[in-house]
């Protein structure tokens, strides 16, 4: 309402306000009160006139509308809607008058409609089996109670603060004070039988349970089960009938009984109940059904043979692929995929790294038919990450070798050798100093990196060795690229280079291409910016004709935007002809899914040269870290100039 008041020059009446909002008149009025109460501490207030309707006096409507975009609530609005509306199906025993819709949520009958249209279709596209049914201005869910209960879960879900650890949900069907009982009987059993869950599975097993009691009160159980859980053996099955026993037992035959105590036990596979380090390698083979093996096995091999990264050595991440891609399926198998609560975090934090997980996505789509989603796969993502820093950890322990080439007295060498070890402390081991003209004997002991206080020109230092000119007493920015260097060679430990890399350029410069540069192109959509830069690649030759197809399947699988309004598609697989990159800079910024772009680098790699991604991604991150020098490329005009901002950033 705030923002049509903002952009209306006049007045704007009330059936106006109630058609474009979707509400009622009578929440209009009621809101227009709520509107005026907040908008007092700013010195403004929505004036209503009889005939003439609403307008907004303001003698600063800039610091409304800074206001209004920081605030996102209003976008969730009719999800949430929507959600309030399945709840309340779900919730009550026999199917739900239309009016009572109405009243319950301040809509207009316009707005339930579309609404109703709004569940249809997100039922066909998550949930086919459900159907809404509609009887005489009534309407009712019908379905598997099973999957009922799971669509409900899911949506309370959403309501769930993990970092608050808070469900945000009270009105008279659902009652927080009732969540958390049930969570803390949940967490005691957790600790009865040792489970090594975290706190978001203990809530979501939580949540599923608070979903039973209130569909058991309407008498709607579990009536069959197509997955029954072993009750002699399994300890699932007996952690779940402590669960009934504490938090749902009630007067059940003893068949529905078996019934739920069997769905809790289905609940509790989607999530990795135990610490699987008591096992061996060889154990878990044993236990582990063979297609989870291949499965976690195949992702090992494949980032080892594409990326030069050989986690095969790694029994932690193993046994931790193996336990988490166990539970993913039985998720996939009742629809129960998760979200990730850190999704963002570990897409720009973890920018390659994410990509590494891809490859379960082909994995599952190519074993099992299933088209996992960016959330489980960030998952994935952590796992890998977790198992990098352990290498990094394990290589990096000695500290990366550096010689330091100084031209100066040794009393000042010694204070910035103390300097240095004072800031980097157990990161780097100093091996020596030297003067200018000793070099040769600092190269045969193998440095990494070489630190001179003087320049050094015509001297043969190797390309593998990195080198950087610096003061007696470090500046902020020197300590930043210094830093920035010992990463570098110590992610270098990481990614040992196979026989087939070592024949690519590893300069992003010639990856860039005259042709494919478009400086301060007008376009109105990620769409028309691919398709126009996708169709130049085809003429040239460097793609085929499906590429464009498998961008956009890239971008829905996840969009590809980082910080500072970047943006870098490409395909999930390597398809290309020549490994290439096409740039797009936009003088206005466009919609890319929830965030804006305005610097588009589109990736084109050949199946060969995949680990040549690793070299793209270290450039972007550079990029994401300072905004100023995105301005400089987004603001080149010629490729020439493009190219210089490059030359330094790289």
């Amino acid at each position: 309402m705030l923002k049509l008041l903002i952009s209306s020059e006049g007045y704007i009446t009330g059936p106006e306000l109630s058609n474009k909002l979707g509400v009622s008149d009578r929440t209009i009025r009621n809101d227009v009160g709520i509107l005026n109460y907040v908008l007092e501490q700013y010195n403004c207030q929505v004036i209503s006139k009889r005939g003439k309707g609403y307008i907004l006096k303001s003698e600063n409507k800039e610091l409304l509308n800074s206001i209004l975009s920081q605030y996102s609530g209003y976008k969730n609005q009719k999800k949430e809607r929507v959600y309030d509306i399945i709840i309340m199906l779900l919730c009550e025993k026999n199917n739900v008058d239309l009016y009572e819709i109405e009243d319950s949520l301040f809509i207009s009958r316009t707005t339930l409609e579309n609404e109703i249209q709004n569940i249809k279709e997100m039922l066909k596209s998550f949930y086919p089996s459900i159907d809404l049914r509609r009887e005489k201005g009534k309407i009712e869910l019908i379905g598997n109670e099973t999957t009922l209960r799971f669509l409900l879960n899911e949506i309370l879900m959403l309501k769930y603060d993990s970092k608050k650890q808070k469900l945000f949900i009270q009105n008279k069907y659902f009652k927080k004070e009732s969540f958390e009982v049930i969570r803390d009987n949940v967490s005691k059993i957790a600790l009865k039988y040792h489970l090594d869950i975290d706190d978001s599975a203990v809530a979501d097993i939580a949540v599923y349970l608070l979903i039973a009691k209130v569909r058991l009160k309407l008498n709607k159980r579990i009536i069959k089960l197509k997955d029954e859980v072993n009750k002699d053996n399994d300890i699932l099955y007996k952690i779940g009938e402590e669960l009934y026993k504490e938090i749902l037992e009630d007067k059940s035959e003893n068949d529905y009984k078996q019934n739920e105590i069997n769905q809790i036990a289905v609940k509790l596979s989607f999530v990795n109940l135990f610490t699987p380090l008591n096992l061996t390698r060889e154990e878990a083979k044993r236990q582990m059904p063979s297609q989870i093996i291949e499965i976690v096995e195949s992702l090992i091999s494949n980032i080892k043979d594409d990326y030069d990264l050989d986690l095969s050595m790694d029994d932690e991440l193993f046994m931790g692929l193996i336990f988490h891609v166990r539970a993913l399926i039985n998720r996939v198998k009742y629809q129960q995929l998760v979200e990730s609560p850190i999704l963002d975090m570990i897409k720009k934090q973890y920018t390659f790294i994410f990509e590494l997980s891809l490859h379960i996505y082909e994995i599952f789509k190519k074993v099992l038919g299933i088209k996992l989603t960016e959330s489980e796969l960030s998952y994935i993502a952590a796992h890998i990450a977790a198992a990098i820093e352990r290498m990094r950890l394990h290589y990096g322990k000695a500290g990366v070798k550096i010689a330091i080439i100084s031209h100066m007295a040794p009393s000042y060498t010694k204070l910035l050798v103390s300097n240095l070890k004072n800031i980097f402390s157990q990161n780097i081991e100093i091996i020596g100093s030297y003067p200018v003209y000793k070099i040769d004997e600092a190269l045969e002991e193998n440095p990494s990196i070489i630190l001179s206080t003087c320049k050094i020109e015509n001297l043969n230092i190797p390309a593998n060795i990195k080198h950087m000119e610096i003061s007696l007493v470090l500046s902020n920015e020197e300590q930043q690229i210094l830093a920035s260097l010992i990463e570098d060679v110590r992610s270098e430990f990481v990614y040992k280079k196979s026989s087939k890399a070592e024949n690519i350029d590893e300069s992003i410069i010639n990856k860039f291409n005259k042709d494919l540069f478009f400086p301060n192109l007008n376009v109105n959509t990620k769409e028309e910016a691919l398709s126009l830069i996708s169709n130049v690649m085809l003429l040239k030759g460097y793609v085929n004709n499906d590429f464009l197809d498998k961008v956009l399947e890239r971008e829905k699988l996840s969009n590809t935007v980082l910080d500072n309004m970047i943006a870098i598609p490409h395909p999930v697989e390597a398809c290309a002809n020549k490994t290439i990159i096409g740039v797009i800079s936009l003088p206005k910024a466009i919609t890319w899914g929830d965030y804006k772009v305005k610097l588009i680098f589109v990736l084109a790699v050949r199946k060969d040269e995949k680990a040549y991604m690793r070299n793209v991604f270290k450039f972007i991150s550079r990029l994401m870290d300072d905004k100023n020098k995105v301005d400089k490329l987004v603001n080149s005009k010629t490729f020439k100039e493009f190219i210089e901002s490059v030359k330094k950033l790289s």
